[in-house]
């Protein structure tokens, strides 16, 4: 089972809820990345527009490959997209902002204990 997290609280996110989990595929941008689905959902009675990464604050080592933008998620609804995040070996959070057409919000997407493990191959 996947555990989901928070990643920003629509009260904080103009309306944008998102959870994240990290879904433990294997990524084709490198062994390194963690593949991290993220759920976006609009809690407002109106479509948010335009919703994307925003500015990346990652430390050295790190990096981030974001989802493609999403132009429209209507009012209640819910969208699916794929994160790839490479941590550098580090277990400090990713730091970046996720935005849509009401604002910029901060984010840290923190790796829970456990999933930077990789399995020897």
């Amino acid at each position: 089972k996947l555990f989901s997290f928070t990643l920003l609280h629509f009260a904080n996110g103009g309306g944008l809820n998102v959870e994240y989990s990290f879904t433990r595929e294997e990524c084709f941008y490198g062994a390194n990345f963690n593949a991290i689905k993220l759920v976006l959902h609009n809690t407002t009675n109106l479509p948010l527009t335009n919703l994307c990464i925003g500015e990346q604050r990652l430390e050295d080592g790190m990096s981030l490959q974001p989802f493609g933008e999403v132009a429209s998620l209507p009012a209640g609804g819910k969208s699916i997209v794929n994160l790839y995040v490479d941590f550098g070996g580090k277990t400090r959070g990713a730091k970046f902002d996720l935005k849509h057409d009401r604002g910029s919000f901060p984010v840290v997407l923190n790796p829970p204990a456990g999933e930077l493990v990789a399995p020897l191959r």
